[in-house]
């Protein structure tokens, strides 16, 4: 005869397991850290959760769990904003619970309590761990290495553009009070939620293919994990590695974001952002004009020191015309004189001899007299036409000098005359605007003319006066070409 089977019932079994529950943790309550893999929330404000611990990938435990309507209200009512980051599927959390089992339901967790120090807590453990990682792959400060332009005006806006934060920028940037005009391209994308971070990178690499000066990254004010999209390490190696400088300006007052650490500039706000960029332009702007009458003030200053130094040149040109006139006229009048005198002395000398010779002829014996008067005669004939020849000669010889000092001083009063009308010249020929016409042009840096010891840089400005224009040019790449260094030089033949 077979022997009857013993057996229970399973309301028995669950109900005995029930009964041990309660009475080892039945009203006992702890707190649980625990990730959330799924969540969702009735029409009744109950909320329904599995909670799973995961390790390397496998799963270790899995639960059911549960929130009911009045403790959902106070844990909303403590999280406040801070709710929707936090409650979502994949969060860790620490949570303050209760075991219950039911004979029907099972093993579930009642959720009392969820403490939003310990999420907020996780996310800057999160961030600094970013913050190292991109220090040590040498991207903390790669976008830092480009300077801003003097005037940011060409913007990449990334944004989303339905909010507050994006309008904001807008208007700021573009009803300043100064009426600057700034050309914005904004690419859209979400800045909130789970994957936020994936469209803010598409944005950013659109960006990186248009030619802007500057990329800007805005978000409104928000709770502290509604900011944690921006602490995502992709997000930021991507800001880091755009080639173009990066501002952000997102809505935090006290906290910043692992892309505020990696961008080019951060800033509180979009309209601090807006702000920044008007004022650059100011400065640029009052810089360009201070800088316009420095120059224009010099450019008086060197006309009136030119035209002074003509008008002290041209009084010395004539005056020195005039100091040498009268003293090549008073050589001449001496000249002339001079041989005036020579000339009379010469003819008195004679007529003295002639005297004599008259004298001892008459006085001679009259026998010498009778002997020599035909030689006398002859010598009279003879010395008379040595006087008149003589005369002549000298007459010629006079009249021969006046034409040579006539043709001397007309060739030197011409030659003078040539030379201070050459000088009259020169100063055109060194006036500025002479010069500039010619196709010569002045080259300055910060103010000062170029010279062999000057050194530039990229991004400095050049300004390149000509005849009728300056041009202000910035530096984007320079190439040194030294000319002399293989010239021997007097010392080293």
């Amino acid at each position: 005869m077979n022997q009857e089977k013993k057996f229970f019932s399973l309301s028995t079994i669950l109900n005995r397991v029930k009964t041990i529950v309660d009475d080892v943790i039945a009203g006992n309550a702890f707190w649980v850290r625990v990730e959330i893999s799924q969540i969702k929330e009735d029409r009744r404000g109950h909320i329904y959760l599995d909670l799973v611990e995961n390790k390397d990938g496998i799963v270790l435990a899995k639960c059911r769990a549960t929130i009911w309507q009045k403790n959902a209200i106070d844990i909303k009512r403590r999280l406040a904003e801070n709710a929707k980051e936090i409650l979502k599927d994949g969060s860790e959390i620490l949570c303050y619970c209760e075991i219950v089992f039911s004979a029907v339901y099972g093993l579930s967790i009642n959720i009392l309590e969820v403490d939003l120090s310990f999420s907020l807590g996780e996310v800057e453990r999160i961030k600094q761990e970013n913050l190292k990682k991109l220090k040590e792959n040498g991207l903390l400060d790669l976008n830092a290495r480009f300077h801003l332009p003097k005037v940011i005006q060409k913007i990449a806006l990334i944004s989303s553009e339905r909010t507050a934060g994006h309008a904001d920028f807008v208007n700021q940037l573009t009803k300043n009070e100064y009426g600057y005009v700034f050309h914005v391209t904004a690419i859209d994308c979400q800045v909130q939620g789970e994957f936020a971070y994936m469209s803010i990178i598409k944005a950013l690499k659109t960006a990186n293919n248009l030619e802007c000066d500057a990329v800007v990254v805005i978000r409104g004010g928000g709770a502290a994990l509604d900011l944690d999209v921006f602490n995502n390490y992709a997000l930021a190696e991507t800001i880091a590695k755009m080639n173009m400088p990066v501002l952000t300006g997102i809505g935090h007052e006290t906290d910043s974001t692992v892309a505020d650490f990696v961008a080019n500039r951060f800033f509180k706000t979009p309209s601090a952002v807006a702000a920044f960029i008007v004022e650059k332009a100011y400065h640029f702007d009052v810089n360009i004009s201070r800088t316009y009458d420095g120059i224009m003030q010099l450019y008086r200053q060197q006309v009136t020191m030119n035209r002074h130094f003509v008008d002290v040149t041209d009084k010395e040109i004539k005056s020195k015309s005039l100091a040498i006139t009268r003293l090549k006229r008073g050589e001449l009048h001496l000249v002339s004189n001079r041989l005036i005198s020579e000339v009379k002395k010469r003819m008195a000398k004679e007529e003295s001899f002639l005297e004599i010779s008259k004298q001892a002829i008459v006085f001679r014996p009259k026998t010498i007299l009778t002997k020599q008067n035909q030689v006398l005669k002859e010598k009279g004939r003879i010395i008379s036409f040595l006087g008149e020849q003589m005369i002549d000669t000298q007459k010629q010889t006079l009249t021969v000098l006046q034409e040579k000092l006539g043709y001397h001083v007309n060739g030197f009063l011409r030659r003078e005359k040539i030379r201070i009308n050459a000088l009259e010249e020169i100063p055109q020929l060194y006036d500025l605007e002479t010069i500039l016409k010619k196709g010569f042009s002045i080259v300055r840096l910060n103010g000062k003319t170029i010279n062999y010891n000057t050194e530039m840089k990229e991004g400095d400005e050049l300004e390149i006066m000509v005849f009728n224009k300056i041009y202000i040019i910035t530096l984007g790449s320079i190439k040194e070409v030294v000319l002399w260094n293989n010239l021997l030089m007097k010392a080293q033949l």
